[in-house]
């Protein structure tokens, strides 16, 4: 997430990751550091969820480095994130519905459940035919794909080729002061 740091989408993660501690569950977030940390995130950890903070960048040492070895070290620091933690359930947030295949994919051939939230979705954000042919089957075996809207999960399933049967459109939270409406 490298624009605002919290939005509809971490609202809708971040709500059901407290409901989830509250019944407790031990819970980890994943997210994109920003500074300072935004109060919902030094919320959820006063409520005892363990909240890792990525760098949004990382040392001259670890570029060249994932240049050398052909992968991103945010994407590397996750997928050990996962393998470390072997969680029984895991949940990708992502602002678009091309959720990183490497995710989904160590998930599967760990035999880790896992759901998806895809939130925004555009006429020409359609992956490289080789991502859609992994991602596709990957989505199919989630044990749920939640989109925020029809629009965006039927345009999911032309751009990944596939039907998703276990998708389920759910609302992103209205964060609106209270009062009178705007204008």
């Amino acid at each position: 997430m490298s624009g605002s740091p919290w939005g509809g989408s971490e609202e809708l993660w971040g709500r059901t990751a407290l409901k989830l501690v509250e019944r407790g569950l031990q819970i980890t977030a994943s997210v994109e550091a920003h500074s300072p940390a935004h109060a919902r995130l030094r919320e959820m950890a006063t409520h005892g969820i363990n909240v890792w903070q990525r760098p949004p960048w990382y040392s001259r040492k670890k570029k060249p480095l994932s240049w050398f070895l052909g992968r991103d070290p945010a994407k590397h620091e996750v997928l050990e994130l996962i393998k470390r933690l072997a969680p029984s359930l895991v949940v990708f947030s992502s602002g678009t519905t091309i959720i990183p295949v490497e995710f989904l994919e160590l998930c599967i051939a760990s035999k880790i459940g896992f759901v998806t939230i895809s939130q925004a979705n555009y006429e020409d954000w359609w992956p490289p035919d080789w991502v859609a042919e992994r991602l596709g089957p990957a989505m199919k075996a989630a044990l749920r794909c939640y989109f925020v809207s029809e629009g965006n999960l039927r345009l999911a399933e032309r751009q990944l080729g596939v039907d998703l049967p276990n998708a389920e459109v759910v609302r992103n939270p209205v964060n609106l002061p209270p009062g009178p409406p705007p204008p």
